[in-house]
């Protein structure tokens, strides 16, 4: 999503898409990340 967005339009967007992943971990399904993926909680909306 471009950052010319709404504020509002890109925090929906992260919601959007943080819930997903916690749906797909939580899930039966095998979620698989790559080795160079740097994992925080430092950068979140809330």
């Amino acid at each position: 999503m471009p950052i010319s967005f709404e504020v509002e339009a890109l925090k929906a967007q992260a919601l959007a898409g943080r819930t997903f992943l916690v749906y797909r971990m939580l899930s039966d399904s095998k979620v698989s990340l790559s080795n160079n993926a740097e994992i925080t909680d430092n950068h979140q909306f809330h």
